[in-house]
Formats: C-alpha cells, structure tokens, sequence
C-alpha cells in the first residue's frame, strides 16, 4: 500500500492511496436520522487508487486499474444483493463518503431479487454491455439511476433482451430499451425502437416500428381466441402496442396488422384479451379468413385441385368474442366471398365450430342491406333491413323494409320474405294478405 500525504493547515493528512495485489476496500454506512441505510459496498480489485478530499478524512474518488468487482450488500429486506464485475471502474462520492456515481467499462452486473421477490419466485436478473454509469441519491447513496450501453444485453429468466442502449430506473423499478430494442421469451419475442418494461408486473409497451411474434399457445382452446388460433406463430406490427397481466390483455396501437397465416385482422387499434377470449378492432378495420371448399375432405392424395375460399370484412369497429365464436361488426360494413358482397350498416358473423369445414358459419346483417352475388351469367342484388347468409347450403334470406330481389335473367321479386339460394336458381317468397307478393319475369328475347 502506496500512501501519499500533504500539508493541511499546518497537519500532515493524506490525499491519495494505492492498493496493489488483492485490493480490498470495505464501506459500511453511518445511520442517518429519517434516512434508510444504504447497502454496504465492497470493492474488489489488483489495483485501487483512492483519492481524498482535502483534510485527508473522507474519500473524493476510486478509481481501479484492473478487473474489479463493486459489490452491494444489503442492510434492508427491501435492498436487492448487486455485482457489478468490470475491466476497470471510476467511483465519484459526495459529502460523509456517500456514493455519487458510478462508471465502468467491459462491465456486467448481477442482481439477487428481494426476499418478498424470491417467495415470488422472481429470477435472478444480470446484464451486459461496453459501458456503465449509474447514479445515486446524494442523501442515501440508494441506487437511482443505471444506462448501459454498447451491446447491452438483459436476462432474466426465461426473459431475455438487447438493445443499444439499457436504462435502469430503480424507483420506478423500469428498464428502458433503446434503439434495436428486442426481448424474447419461450412464448415469443417483440422488436421496436424502444421498449419499455416494469420488471415488477412484467408489463411492457414498445414503441416505434413494432413487430411482435407469439408462438401458438398449448392451451389455445381455454385461452386464445379462434379468429387468429392455429398451429403457426400470431405475428403483428403496428407503431406501438402495450402487453400487460402476463401477455395477457395486449394491445396494438397505428396502422395495426396481425396475422396467422393467411387469417389477418388489421385497424388503427387492436386488443386482445386472451383471459375473456376477445379480440377488439376500431378504426379502418380489415378481417381476412381463408377456408377450405367442401372437396377439402377427400383424402389428400386423391383430393381434386380445389380454391379456397377468402371471406374479406371492411368495417369500422369489430368485436369478436370467441365463447359464442361472434364477430359483430358495426358502423357501416362491407363483406366479399366468392362472388358475393354484401353491405349493411351492422353485421353480426359466427365461425363455424372448431374442426368444421368453413370458417363462416352465418352472417347476420342489419340496416340498408344490399346483397350482390355475381355468377358467369347473371347477377342477382337483394335489399332488405335485415339479412341472413347461411353458407352450408348458400342461402339468403332477406326480410324487413320491403325486401327485393334482383335477377338479371328473371326479373324482380318482392315479398315480405325472400329465400333464395346463391348456388341454383331456387326462390322462395312469402307474403302477406296486405302486402302479397309480386314478381316482374323479364322476357328472353329471341335469337
């Protein structure tokens, strides 16, 4: 041990010490009235270098030059055990030798969780990167603030993250990922130009340029929803989105797209709830599903070359909820499948149960209905207030509001209910004894 002395007022005191060879330095805090005890620090290192404020009785600054450890031992049960392993550290302290600051490079760190944490079950946490600098409270010396940048890489647990740049906000219990921000897990993994986590209730919100990918869930049945479920990853992308209760209730906010698939849904704003199995869409929604035809149950060898059939629904608000397997659309809807359209201002649609041949079971529609279904030869247009589509047999009713049926080849039809079927040229029309029916037969002109 190198120490070094000057004049001070008159009194020799010292203003510098060097350590070399197995460098220990031991710092345990004073009680201070109306303040916690701060962790008790020990630095570890081949070579410590400390500098003293003048009268030689408290420490200025340490500064290693070698591979060094800072550890923190907690004197609270709400203090955290931290290390932090560096290439070489530079420490700044305030009055009554409490810590300022903190800087390292080639550094890592290690945090234990808390008791309360641990009966949580709450991992241990450790992180990466070129470089560290952490403040703390001049009061208390309690960490308050940590960024870490150049490669800075997180883990915890199953949880894992990298970006440019890791902020740590201790009060707050934040980490901040910035710049090529990605995190990942077992269930899946999100990109963003920044994230934001609370490593207390592992909520999270990521901003900017947003793509997330979930691997299917193994208990989809109870807790994802059928409109986006299957056997391949949920992908999205959106400018923001926020994930909240466990990946639980996950919302997506600008120019939102997910799908799975060819199945895709995409709006303004989306949320997902997978705890009430529902999925809410508003602003410029777009639903996309694809279905197999009929054919697709012969066996696939043998199977003849079939379409498959896409159902597309423009609406601006959408709420499915998968315990009744109802997307109820409102707001002025506008529905296509296989050459047909149909235009309401409220549509409610029901899947098909699970392993069932269509998708679309029924659609329901309310409000200025108008049905269009084009063929090779003809084209037949229906309006009515109230509409049903039922695609196991192709047939469409029409009732309420004088309902009228179009055939380009027949003529019109009114009634005070009409069922006609999209896939032969059935009608049937019912009605009443002050309103019967009446039909228009447009004549074929000869050859």
């Amino acid at each position: 041990m190198d120490l070094q002395f000057a004049d001070y007022n008159g009194e020799s005191t010292m203003t510098m010490a060097v350590v070399s060879g197995h460098g220990f330095l031991e710092s345990k805090p004073l009680a201070t009235p109306g303040h916690d005890p701060a962790e008790t620090r020990i630095l570890r290192s081949e070579i410590i270098q400390m500098k003293m404020r003048p009268g030689g009785r408290e420490i200025a600054s340490l500064e290693t030059h070698a591979p060094s450890e800072l550890e923190f031992l907690p004197n609270l049960a709400s203090q955290r055990h931290r290390k932090f392993i560096g290439e070489r550290m530079w420490i700044n302290y305030g009055a009554q030798n409490r810590i300022e600051s903190f800087t390292a490079v080639n550094c890592s760190t290690v945090s234990d969780p808390t008791p309360e944490e641990l009966a949580k079950k709450h991992p241990v946490t450790t992180t990466v990167s070129k470089n560290v600098s952490a403040a703390f409270d001049p009061k208390t010396s309690q960490l308050t603030r940590m960024e870490q940048w150049g490669d800075f890489s997180y883990e915890s647990g199953d949880r894992k993250a990298r970006a440019d740049r890791g902020i740590l906000e201790q009060v707050e219990n934040r980490i901040t990922l910035d710049k090529h921000a990605r995190m990942w897990d077992s269930t899946g993994n999100t990109i963003a130009d920044r994230i934001v986590l609370d490593e207390k209730s592992g909520n999270f919100t990521a901003v900017g340029h947003v793509n997330t990918s979930r691997m299917p869930d193994q208990q989809k049945k109870k807790s994802d929803s059928a409109m986006l479920s299957g056997d391949e990853p949920l992908q999205a992308v959106a400018r923001s989105m926020s994930s909240a209760n466990h990946n639980k209730l996950v919302k997506y906010d600008g120019d939102a797209v997910l799908w799975q698939g060819v199945n895709r849904i995409q709006a303004d704003h989306v949320e997902i709830d997978r705890d009430k199995r529902s999925i809410l869409a508003d602003g410029h929604v777009v639903t996309q599903s694809r279905e197999e035809s009929k054919g697709g149950e012969t066996p696939k060898a043998e199977a003849p070359a079939t379409n498959p059939i896409f159902t597309l629904v423009k609406a601006p608000h959408m709420v499915y909820t998968d315990e009744d397997r109802l997307a109820h659309y409102s707001g002025g809807v506008l529905l296509n499948r296989a050459g047909l359209q149909m235009k309401a201002a409220d549509l409610r649609s029901w899947l098909a149960e699970e392993g069932a041949d269509n998708r679309l079971q029924k659609a329901v529609a309310d409000g200025a209905v108008e049905i269009v279904q084009t063929g090779p030869i003809r084209t037949r247009t229906g309006t009515s207030e109230h509409a049903e589509y039922y695609t196991d047999d192709e047939k469409i009713v029409l009732r309420g509001g004088d309902p009228k049926m179009n055939d380009s080849l027949r003529g019109s039809t009114r009634g005070t209910e009409l069922t006609y079927y999209s896939n032969d040229d059935r009608l049937l029309v019912k009605g009443s004894d002050g309103k019967p029916a009446i039909s228009q037969i447009r004549k074929k002109h000869p050859q």
